[in-house]
Order: structure tokens, then C-alpha cells, then sequence
């Protein structure tokens, strides 16, 4: 008889994608709760849109970085002539 390695190989791969789907969702709703909702809201627009399970699956693998960036002003004293 022949073995049929390629069923077992085959249930292996989707074990694994069905799994990383499930790790991602799980890592999109830990973003979203952990998330601070202060301007910028990026990444709370990104992970709210990954509630629904096709993207979660997606965003939970994204690192957005909202910080606000702030501008540094630099005042120059003006030159004594």
C-alpha cells in the first residue's frame, strides 16, 4: 500500500493558518483594548475595522506608531553687531 503523506502534510499547513488567523485576531483585540484613543486615532481606526474577522486577521500582525509628533521650535537670540 501507498502512504498518503500528502492528507497529513496538507491537514498540518491548515492547522497552522487556521492558528495565525486566530493568534492575529487575538493580538488585533489586545491593540484595540490597549489602545489610548487620544489624537492621533490611527491605530484605533486600523484595529476598530480589525474587529471584523477578516481583517483582524490582518491588523493583528501591524505595528502603528500614532505617536504625535511634535514640532521643535528653535529661537535663535538675534546677533549683536
Amino acid at each position: 500500500m501507498k502512504k498518503e503523506t500528502g492528507s497529513a502534510k496538507g491537514a498540518l499547513l491548515l492547522l497552522t493558518v487556521v492558528g495565525l488567523m486566530f493568534v492575529g485576531y487575538g493580538m488585533n483585540l489586545y491593540k484595540l483594548f490597549t489602545a489610548d484613543f487620544e489624537a492621533p486615532y490611527k491605530n484605533e481606526i486600523i484595529h476598530g475595522i480589525g474587529v471584523i474577522p477578516i481583517f483582524g486577521w490582518v491588523t493583528g500582525y501591524v505595528t502603528i506608531d500614532d505617536t504625535p509628533k511634535t514640532m521643535k521650535v528653535i529661537i535663535q537670540q538675534p546677533k549683536e553687531f
